[in-house]
């Protein structure tokens, strides 16, 4: 692992790991190598039993500021295309893993950036942060599945009008349009984001690996499919470790050892 992406177990939790990108000078602008590095970082975590809570921010002013254009100002376009797909499929597997993922939001979340933080499961965003879908005021496009989430998550007309605008928004606003959960003051966002994903961490990872692909899944699929999507996965969790536990720990009154 090198310096520019940090991960660390949580002191307090051991079931919580936080991931820190670390390129400070840079507001964490992503490169094809933090990609690279992150991906086989997220692959190693998803084999982790361990750990039921991924936490992902950044050091300094910004969470991440979207691409490192000063590796793409000049690409060509197979590189360009490659970066696309490195992306994408690291996004996937951050949106579809078996942990609930949570993006920290410290300070710039734009372009790359902001998709990433929208493939998280939560955002919980500082006071200060600014979010945008900024590609357009550098004659580009979204190339990380921005295009798609995004109106997935807060409406195709707000969508269509961060990617015309370019703006940075403020955290309030991205509050009140559903682009973040939690705004928090700057000083309380990893203790209000550690105590979230502790509160997280006490319930059944299986379980809500299955319901976060339910919901992802379910949104592409007519209601009757999704419907009976559902109650196979109702018959597949039955009878499993974690949902026999679970029940015979609240008739027990007990707290609960999930897998």
């Amino acid at each position: 692992m090198s310096e520019s992406i940090l991960c660390e177990r949580c002191e307090k939790n051991n079931d919580i790991v936080i991931i820190t990108f670390n390129k400070p000078e840079k507001l964490n602008a992503l490169s094809v190598e933090d990609l690279q590095e992150l991906d086989t970082l997220v692959e190693q975590l998803h084999e982790d039993k361990s750990c039921r809570v991924i936490i992902i921010t950044g050091r300094g002013r910004g969470f991440i500021a979207g691409a490192d254009i000063s590796k793409l100002k000049t690409a060509s376009k197979e590189h360009a295309m490659m970066y696309s797909r490195w992306a994408k499929r690291l996004y996937e597997k951050i949106e579809r893993g078996r942990q609930t993922v949570i993006a920290a939001v410290n300070g710039y979340a734009l372009g790359g950036g902001l998709e990433l933080a929208i493939s998280c499961d939560i955002r919980v965003a500082a006071e200060s942060a600014k979010l945008g879908l900024t590609e357009t005021s550098l004659g580009s496009i979204p190339g990380s599945c921005g295009t798609l989430r995004l109106p997935r998550l807060i409406g195709l007309g707000y969508a269509k009008e961060m990617l015309a605008t370019a703006e940075k928004i403020p955290a309030a606003r991205a509050a009140e349009i559903g682009l973040v959960n939690h705004v928090v003051p700057d000083d309380e966002l990893m203790e209000y984001t550690l105590a979230l994903a502790e509160r997280i961490a006490c319930n059944s990872t299986t379980a809500i690996g299955i319901g976060k692909r339910l919901m992802t899944d379910g949104l592409e699929m007519d209601i009757h499919r999704a419907m009976e999507l559902e109650t196979l996965m109702i018959g597949a969790n039955y009878g499993g470790h974690d949902q026999r536990e679970g029940m015979a720990a609240f008739m027990e009154k007990r707290k609960p050892v999930f897998e």
